[in-house]
């Protein structure tokens, strides 16, 4: 799946263990500073809860849009070179042929993503516990 984080509301999971519960959020909801170290969370005035400065993990994510040029600013703000669906499969079927992984030819929706995932995504080896390596 790709998910354009910039467009597309999303979150994270919690990292404080035996956390208080999160009311519901809602879109159009803010965290406004109250003062005194106080921060709430609602819409405006009207607090749903509220946090003491400690109790707030709070993350920010700068980007920035580079260009060769206007013209190249100009095909990125009217859309005329987007990435399709199909021209980006099309282009990792094409980079799986070029590795000779790719799937034979008529091969389902499931297969070809089964592909791509096998090819491109890549995890850490796993680390070995302090336990484990007392008892090697």
């Amino acid at each position: 799946m790709i998910l354009d984080t910039d467009s597309v509301f999303h979150g994270v999971d919690r990292v404080a263990e035996g956390a208080t519960p999160l009311p519901a959020l809602e879109p159009g909801m803010r965290l406004t500073f109250d003062g005194d170290g106080r921060w709430h969370v609602g819409r405006g005035d009207v607090a749903l809860c509220g946090y003491r400065w400690g109790e707030i993990r709070f993350s920010v994510s700068w980007k920035a849009y580079c260009y060769a040029d206007a013209a190249e600013r100009r095909a990125a703000a009217e859309h005329t070179d987007d990435l399709t669906r199909e021209r980006a499969l099309a282009m990792l079927k094409a980079d799986l042929s070029d590795r000779g992984r790719a799937p034979a030819d008529g091969a389902d929706g499931r297969t070809v993503a089964l592909a791509i995932i096998d090819e491109y995504v890549r995890f850490p080896a796993p680390e070995t516990s302090a336990c484990e390596q007392r008892s090697t």
